[in-house]
């Protein structure tokens, strides 16, 4: 890395992570690196040469500074690192939904172009299989996983719930977007063109699936995990779906769009995720497993809410 005037550990809400802000000489500017088990080294060279496409397609998103390297420390893990931008995250407000809502679409309209892009279709067909088999072991009772295996076989068994939606039309997704890789930075650009900036691309990969997959996600995670009250939690929701139908490229009809069904069986995802890590001998924090459980949950007590959203 050279020289640096400090280094300081990223920490969220408490607990730091593996990750750390180098600060620089201000001509050269400042680098957010991330510390990642070996294990992931193909994964992160993916997502650094997907970083540069990204930027040649005039897509701007923190530039790669460090190209992802083994160390002989560390538990032999691996150093990757971004620019670093002074930022803030994003707001339940309109205006931040309006410009969360252009770049997303912007991002999706670009995605088509990759070179790998009938990869990550291959991609995503093999990763939902593997996904369906673990429901149906999770249903039948030959998987028993988590904390609550009962509860999670009750869900698996729920066949109203459908994480696949062979009916609707797919396109290349962010696969993972959530408050934490979206932000808006506050210096260091115009500020009069300042915009929207994403992170974290490992799931681009195999995430070709329904865009309302996406959408959905995007409104439980940007907006309903704030305390707001329905009107505005309502208004941000709408005033995000509605600038994002006007801005991407493709026609987008979501008036009988069922978002309860769609997030439960996104939740359901999620659970059989964690259940193949688990069965494949990985450990899940008690946590993760609670979180998937009380958001499954927290849908069905926000089902007026959608409807509202919806109409």
């Amino acid at each position: 890395i050279g020289e640096c005037l400090f280094i300081e550990r990223i920490e969220l809400n408490g607990r730091h992570l593996q990750m750390y802000r180098i600060k620089n000489d201000p001509s050269v500017g400042d680098y957010l690196v991330r510390w990642l088990p070996s294990n992931q080294y193909d994964e992160t060279i993916d997502t650094y040469n997907f970083s540069l496409w990204l930027n040649t397609q005039d897509f701007l998103t923190p530039y790669p500074v460090i190209k992802p390297f083994q160390l002989k420390s560390l538990n032999d893990g691996l150093i990757y690192g971004v620019k670093y931008y002074q930022h803030r995250l994003l707001s339940p407000i309109p205006s931040d939904m309006i410009e969360l809502a252009t770049r997303l679409a912007q991002f999706h309209d670009i995605l088509p172009r990759h070179k790998n892009h009938d990869v990550w279709k291959k991609n995503t067909e093999k990763r939902m299989r593997t996904l369906s088999r673990v429901r149906d072991s999770l249903a039948n009772g030959e998987w028993r996983s988590g904390p609550d295996p009962d509860r999670l076989c009750e869900i698996a068994k729920d066949r109203s719930l459908d994480f696949i939606r062979d009916d609707l039309p797919r396109q290349s997704l962010h696969g993972d977007l959530n408050y934490r890789n979206a932000f808006v930075p506050t210096v260091e650009l115009d500020q009069s063109s300042l915009q929207v900036m994403l992170l974290d691309f490992e799931d681009v990969k195999h995430s070709v699936l329904p865009v309302v997959f996406e959408l959905a996600l995007v409104i439980e995670r940007f907006i309903l995990v704030h305390d707001l009250d329905n009107e505005t939690a309502v208004t941000a929701a709408q005033v995000f779906l509605s600038s994002y139908q006007n801005k991407c490229l493709h026609e987008l009809n979501l008036n009988k769009v069922d978002w309860v069904s769609i997030l439960q069986s996104l939740n359901l995802r999620s659970l059989c995720v964690l259940s193949l890590i688990e069965n494949q001998g990985g450990d899940i924090p008690e946590d993760e497993w609670k979180k998937f459980f009380y958001l499954f949950e927290c849908v069905k007590q926000q089902a007026d809410l959608w409807h509202c959203i919806a109409s």
